[in-house]
């Protein structure tokens, strides 16, 4: 049919060649005429003088929040969000849990997750089946997608995109400098490709990230670093409001006239704290002490490292 249809398409039994063609024939389906005209009158944007936004992510977390609500308060942008809640410690302690304060609308998705073991490591699968049904009952002017990260949903998202015509911004990590090319991603990178080319722009989480996007056939001039930070406004205040109580807190903690090295985050073995207990063993010190703040599956393990290292009155 793809042949009948498509002349311009050619299908053999050479697979890399194959690929290259279905997706050209998905860039085509904007230019096609039998798309089923039910389906693009149902998803005809129905909103006015205002842009219908809808943000799809894995789920809602809690430093992202300042954000969407600056979008939704601007008057020229109609701003929801969708997201799920995947199994998993690191989605619970990033999620935020006071939905009822959150300043924009949002729609909580039934969620499918799991984890695929593959050559040793583990990769978080996420899928959201209801995601269609939604996206063709509020019908967006703009969809802004999570990148390669929640890539199962996107193989339906970018479909609903080109047959519709709604234009979508792929918002990702691109690639970490410290981390080599996962095995999965090597298998959908011709498809990941295809999604960035697709895209009417790319925001990406740093320089590098958005130098990556570029090399896979992203264009440069639609490309924009949006660093994934916290909100410093917040930051800025709760300084102020804390700062009095710096000296205080160092002497509950028995830290005064002690040198600080502080660890900030998630206790997950892709966080590698365990090199960091190593290195501060190194360069231990009567006057130094590690103050790690935070919790997750590593916890327990991290705790009777610092034992065996000795750091137990240090950490």
């Amino acid at each position: 049919k793809l042949k009948r249809d498509n002349p311009h398409l050619f299908l053999g039994k050479d697979r890399a060649t194959n690929h290259r063609s279905v997706f050209q024939y998905m860039r085509c389906l904007r230019k096609r005429s039998n798309i089923p005209e039910w389906f693009r009158k149902m998803n005809k944007p129905a909103s006015g003088n205002t842009v219908k936004v809808i943000c799809i992510q894995r789920i809602l977390p809690f430093y992202a929040v300042p954000v969407f609500e600056k979008l939704a308060q601007r008057l020229s942008i109609d701003f929801s969000l969708y997201f799920g809640a995947p199994s998993g410690n690191i989605p619970k302690l990033k999620s935020t849990e006071k939905l009822d304060q959150v300043g924009f609308d949002y729609r909580k998705l039934l969620t499918i997750s799991f984890r695929v073991r593959f050559r040793k490591r583990l990769f978080p699968v996420v899928f959201n089946p209801s995601l269609l049904w939604h996206l063709m009952r509020d019908r967006p002017d703009v969809l802004i997608c999570e990148g390669e990260s929640n890539l199962l949903n996107n193989i339906f998202i970018i479909p609903y995109c080109i047959l519709t015509r709604t234009p979508y911004i792929w918002w990702g990590l691109g690639r970490v400098i410290s981390r080599s090319e996962s095995p999965i991603r090597k298998i959908f990178r011709p498809l990941i490709s295809m999604m960035l080319r697709n895209a009417g722009a790319i925001l990406a989480y740093s320089t590098h990230a958005k130098k990556f996007y570029v090399s896979e056939g992203a264009s440069a001039d639609s490309a924009f670093v949006a660093i994934n930070s916290l909100d410093t406004t917040l930051i800025e205040e709760s300084i102020t409001r804390f700062n009095t109580q710096v000296d205080d807190q160092r002497r509950e903690l028995g830290f005064d006239n002690m040198n600080i090295v502080l660890f900030v985050g998630a206790l997950e073995p892709e966080k590698h704290i365990d090199r960091l207990l190593l290195a501060f063993q190194k360069i231990q010190k009567p006057d130094r002490v590690l103050l790690i703040v935070g919790d997750g599956s590593e916890r327990a393990a991290l705790e009777r490292l610092a034992g065996q290292y000795e750091l137990q009155n240090v950490v």
